[in-house]
């Protein structure tokens, strides 16, 4: 596919005249993308509060995620472990309100062992690294649909650590008959 048609879709044309940049069908296009933005921020994802702007949301890919083990990064942002021991991945957050606790970590995950569950722990940590605290939670079930996943929410921690350092630390159960269990993404509400 040459470089034209990659920036050229049929809703919308990029024309170098300015007068004829957006067709009809773009501008179309662009007011349904638009109306759809408006209808997520406006709670219809059952995120109130986020849509108010009350709450600070961040939300990081697998990818952010690193292990002393060997995993693997797929080319959509998810992290999986492919070996046949259990891996630890750990997976830092930045917070923008750091004086107090933050609302909830929820983490995507895909959990393809029947006996071994994914485990998370979201940390708060001074600068010399000590963990104060942190809030857990586990995965409850496994899928072999490849294209299932499972939201694991951990919620405030009991101390915290203003200015400190945070991040989350998952366990990643062995393959199972050939299936990878992974992070695919966490996001952070303070």
């Amino acid at each position: 596919m040459n470089q034209a048609a990659l920036w050229q879709s049929p809703q919308m044309s990029f024309s170098s005249n300015p007068s004829r940049r957006f067709r009809r069908r773009g501008l179309k296009g662009l007011a349904a993308a638009f109306a759809l933005l408006l209808a997520g921020a406006s709670g219809a994802q059952g995120f109130p509060l986020e849509a108010k702007g009350k709450v600070d949301v961040k939300v990081y890919p697998g990818t952010m995620c690193r292990s002393s083990d060997r995993v693997s990064y797929d080319g959509y942002g998810r992290v999986f472990n492919h070996t046949n021991a259990a891996v630890i991945v750990t997976c830092p957050f930045v917070r923008d309100k750091v004086k107090g606790p933050w609302i909830s970590i929820k983490v995507t995950v895909a959990d393809r062992h029947p006996t071994e569950d994914i485990r998370c722990k979201a940390h708060s940590a001074r600068e010399d690294g000590l963990t104060l605290s942190g809030t857990a939670a586990s995965s409850t079930a496994y899928d072999t649909d490849e294209s299932a996943s499972q939201l694991l929410v951990l919620g405030s921690p009991s101390q915290h650590r203003d200015y400190g350092i945070f991040y989350l630390r998952c366990e990643l159960p062995r393959r199972n008959a050939g299936r990878a269990s992974g992070l695919l993404s966490y996001r952070i509400a303070e």
